[in-house]
C-alpha cells in the first residue's frame, strides 16, 4: 500500500483522504482490531506520515487537511508533527 500512496497525486483532497485512513487505522489499532506485532502497519502509518510532510512542502493549501489532527491524540503520536506544520505555517 505505501507504494500506492507514494504515486497519488498531491493535493488537498488526497492529503484528507490519508488522513482520514490513518485516523482510522489508528483506531483499529487502539482498539486492539489490528494486528501489529511485527511493526507493518507502525511502518505503513510512519510513511504515510513522510508522504504528507512532502504534500505539505509541494503544496503548502495540504497544511490545512492538517487541523482535523489538532488536538487528537494518536495510538503512536504520529500526528505531532504534522500539527507542528500548522504551527510553522501560521508563524
Amino acid at each position: 500500500m505505501a507504494k500506492i500512496v507514494s504515486e497519488l497525486p498531491v493535493s488537498r483532497q488526497t492529503a484528507k483522504l490519508l488522513i482520514d485512513m490513518l485516523l482510522r487505522i489508528d483506531d483499529k489499532l487502539c482498539r486492539g482490531g489490528v494486528d501489529d506485532s511485527d511493526g507493518v502497519v507502525g511502518g505503513f502509518i510512519e510513511e504515510t506520515v513522510e508522504v504528507l510532510k512532502e504534500y505539505a512542502f509541494l503544496d503548502s493549501s495540504c497544511i490545512e487537511t492538517f487541523r482535523k489532527l489538532e488536538g487528537r491524540e494518536t495510538c503512536f503520536g504520529w500526528e505531532e508533527e504534522l500539527v507542528r506544520l500548522i504551527k510553522k505555517k501560521t508563524l
